[in-house]
């Protein structure tokens, strides 16, 4: 009985390939690519250098911004076209492998000195837990 739900369940799938139609400005599955490798190389970038989204999160969209002008694209046809490539599965599957594979290429070319490193990386501390005054600081 199981078997009989899970296979007519299987069989409901819907095919949304036909639904969204493709966009006025297709860009091919290389360019996404393309793009998408470099905002994901800047997103990683400002997350290295912020922890809160709120502090990188404007200075992120100028960099998007200035990815698509080098792409000779903008933000509206980008983000059509992440619209249409949703419901091509298959296809937006094999987009971000390949993103995968250009990041761990380019994480690869990078090369690093032990010997540049520092022993420890140093830390700017914030105290945002206020200080609960003692007998002693009085």
């Amino acid at each position: 009985m199981i078997a009989i739900i899970l296979a007519g369940m299987a069989s409901c799938q819907i095919d949304y390939s036909d639904v969204y139609s493709e966009p006025d400005e297709l860009l091919t599955s290389e360019q996404m690519v393309d793009i998408l490798t470099e905002l994901s190389v800047v997103e990683a970038a400002y997350q290295a250098k912020y922890i809160q989204v709120s502090r990188f999160s404007s200075l992120l969209q100028k960099e998007a911004d200035s990815i698509f002008t080098t792409f000779k694209t903008n933000r509206t046809v980008f983000e059509e076209n992440m619209t249409y490539y949703g419901y091509q599965r298959e296809e937006l599957r094999e987009i971000y492998q390949q993103v995968k594979v250009n990041l761990e290429k380019r994480k690869s070319e990078i090369k690093i000195d032990p010997d540049e490193l520092p022993e420890t990386i140093p830390v700017k501390k914030e105290d945002t837990i206020p200080k609960i005054l003692t007998e002693e600081d009085l």
